[in-house]
């Protein structure tokens, strides 16, 4: 009878297999993710037409697939830069734990607490078409309305400059739609119609505050942390949120768009996270 040998595993064996497994993993991953993001651009494309910003979508899209296509042409050399690797994993890690802190801070500002006879309410612009407020600018109003209708002793200010392609300022297409849809008098509603950021909306609209007064801001609710920080930095003293709903499709462009502007202003020395 033939001696039956028992050979021993080679647990090292079992590494290519494991190796090539995960880069299948992450390959699809990144495939997946690219499909994501260029399925969400065409997405807004047809829901809102385009803007210069949703492009970051497509760019998202292409770098994505760039990625997936560099490691599929990569992932079986032996020796790699180790040392780049290491600092892709870091300055992404960093990246993202940065991204998701300010995220959060944002998505607290979503929060609606009821302020009742506050003395002011500051309403931020936003576009203005030809046939009246967008949908953005039309929720924000809206939001403003029921508010005034609740309490009648609070006066409104409506703040944005006219741009380039709108047909007059913000501040009075959204007095107009105040005065017709919200029915809301006259007397109440005071213009500021000069200003072309956040920071000039709450910079300009302190003149018309009277010291110590209550005000409540009325944006977008992934708009109002923002806003709200601007004005504590403008030494606004009674200062409270008020979040008017927005388009849920377009809430991860808009909050990707805030985290941005927030990096700016806080670059730009408009607000600070933990004043």
């Amino acid at each position: 009878m033939a001696d039956i040998k028992f050979v021993k595993s080679d647990p090292n064996l079992k590494v290519p297999v494991i190796e090539e497994r995960k880069w299948k993993i992450s390959f699809i991953l990144l495939l997946i993710l690219s499909l994501i993001f260029f399925l969400y651009f065409i997405g807004i494309l047809l829901y809102s037409g385009l803007s210069y910003f949703q492009l970051v979508w497509l760019a998202a899209s292409f770098l994505t697939l760039l990625a997936a296509v560099y490691q599929s042409k990569n992932h079986k050399k032996e020796k790699q830069a180790k040392w780049l690797t290491i600092l892709v994993v870091v300055c992404v890690s960093v990246f993202l734990s940065c991204f998701l802190f300010i995220e959060g801070l944002i998505l607290s500002g979503f929060a609606n607490k009821n302020f009742q006879n506050l003395d002011y309410v500051i309403v931020l612009g936003a576009k203005l078409k030809e046939s009246g407020p967008s949908l953005i600018l039309k929720q924000r109003l809206d939001y403003a309305i029921e508010y005034l209708g609740l309490n009648p002793e609070t006066v409104v200010i409506v703040s944005g400059g006219k741009g380039n392609d709108e047909p007059l300022s913000e501040a009075e297409g959204m007095k107009d739609y105040l005065i017709s849809v919200g029915k809301i008098e006259e007397a109440r509603i005071i213009l500021e119609k000069e200003s072309s950021s956040t920071y000039e909306n709450l910079l300009n609209s302190a003149e018309f505050v009277d010291e110590g007064s209550t005000v409540g801001i009325i944006s977008s609710n992934f708009h109002v942390f923002r806003a709200v920080k601007i004005a504590e930095e403008l030494e606004y003293k009674n200062v409270v949120s008020m979040p008017a709903p927005s388009d849920r499709f377009l809430l991860p462009t808009n909050l990707l768009r805030e985290f941005l502007a927030i990096l700016k202003d806080l670059l730009s020395g408009n607000l600070s996270l933990f004043s």
